[in-house]
């Protein structure tokens, strides 16, 4: 469950590393500066719409539309009179409530660019729209971790080639990895989320440790029928892979 307070989360003490190191800086753009950092925008961790209270909503609907087509497809199977064109709406209603069980994932980077605003806007526009990837950013201590429609963070992510970094816009903060600084890369897995778990040195007394992850259709279907065991090999870490392209991929670790 994210943090209610900057001070209990667990990027606390990345961030007051990060403010000490822009502050001798005093960049005009963080993003300009020449080390990696982790710097909040909003006075909580979590504060206002979230992608995941978004899909919650969307979700609802789309059981509230299923829902209602079958009771229409019902009622006009009951009555003759009007009972095709009755049909013909019921099977639209249970059509977009399908529809709307997929929507929140398909457009998950343009909803996350919403909510960012023009720092989102500005990162799209600078990566274009396949250069940019979507995740939720969270705590890499899995002991930790708790399933939240919330999170942590949820991110947009530019892999920098030219830079040799990641610049990352989130919701509730602003991150720069530099190849330079990361000290591990490797695999991240959680449940049904795949993706990266990286450490990176913020200052010579202060490491980052963050996982990015994307939950996996694969991962889940798999977890809800074992018997698919021999599928696990199909999953795709599109995530690492792009990390790996950047960061330094000699120091990955396999676990």
């Amino acid at each position: 469950m994210a943090a209610r307070t900057w001070d209990t989360d667990f990027r606390f003490a990345a961030i007051q590393a990060s403010i000490r190191c822009l502050a001798d800086q005093r960049p005009d753009d963080p993003f300009s500066c020449d080390g990696s950092f982790c710097v909040p925008v909003a006075k909580r961790p979590v504060l206002g719409w979230t992608p995941g209270r978004i899909s919650l909503i969307a979700l609802s609907a789309g059981f509230a539309l299923l829902g209602g087509g079958a009771f229409l497809a019902s009622w006009a199977e009951k009555n003759q009179a009007g009972g095709s064109a009755l049909l013909a709406f019921a099977v639209c209603c249970s059509l977009s409530g399908i529809v709307l069980f997929f929507l929140p994932a398909k457009f998950d980077r343009q909803i996350i660019s919403w909510l960012i605003g023009d720092r989102g806007r500005a990162l799209m526009e600078q990566a274009g729209l396949a250069g940019i990837m979507s995740a939720e950013l969270s705590n890499a201590e899995q002991k930790d971790m708790k399933l939240s429609i919330d999170g942590d963070d949820h991110v947009l992510i530019f892999p920098d080639h030219a830079g040799r970094r990641l610049m990352i816009e989130g919701i509730g903060a602003r991150y720069q990895i530099r190849a330079d600084d990361v000290v591990v890369l490797r695999p991240f897995r959680f449940m049904n989320y795949v993706g990266a778990e990286v450490v990176c040195q913020i200052d010579d007394d202060t490491q980052f440790r963050f996982a990015v992850a994307r939950v996996s259709l694969l991962a889940e279907l798999i977890r809800q029928l074992p018997f698919l065991f021999f599928l696990r090999g199909k999953i795709r870490n599109r995530l690492l892979d792009r990390c790996e392209e950047v960061l330094q991929p000699e120091i990955v670790e396999v676990v």
